[in-house]
């Protein structure tokens, strides 16, 4: 399968995030979008539908501040995590890919949708992914 929707250009994700450091006045992006997806989830774990296809990235960025768990999706989370220059994974292009995501969810997505075509092409045959992190479902 190929993955190519619900994709952010790379150049796309830097503005935002020279945007973001110029309106947080040179405090550390990872911890203030961690802190961010932590309190979204907090009394809310259901919440972390809203990240989509992003959200194994956003748990793994946000691991250092809040462990979420250690359900995984590799495949998944390589895909769709941000990459620096030199192709690593940056935690901090990973949560503003994931929140870009998640406002984007809030407009076109009904509540709690967790099936996602990430071929982008709905003619294709390719599976629908679906989010489903064991480790928030359930009671806290």
């Amino acid at each position: 399968m190929t993955y190519t929707a619900y994709k952010f250009r790379p150049e796309y994700l830097t503005e935002r995030r020279a945007d973001l450091a110029l309106q947080t006045k040179g405090r550390d992006l990872l911890d203030v979008l961690s802190l961010a997806v932590v309190a979204k989830l907090d009394g809310h774990r259901d919440r972390y539908l809203q990240f989509g296809p992003y959200w194994p990235a956003v748990k793994a960025a946000v691991r250092p501040l809040r462990d979420f768990g250690p359900y995984d999706e590799p495949l998944i989370r390589s895909e769709y995590c941000a990459r620096d220059a030199e192709g690593k994974f940056d935690p901090v292009l990973s949560l503003i890919a994931g929140q870009e995501f998640a406002d984007e969810y809030l407009e076109t997505m009904m509540a709690g949708t967790r099936h996602f075509d990430l071929s982008g092409d709905s003619t294709e045959d390719d599976p629908i992914w679906g989010l489903f992190d064991p480790d928030l479902e359930g009671p806290e």
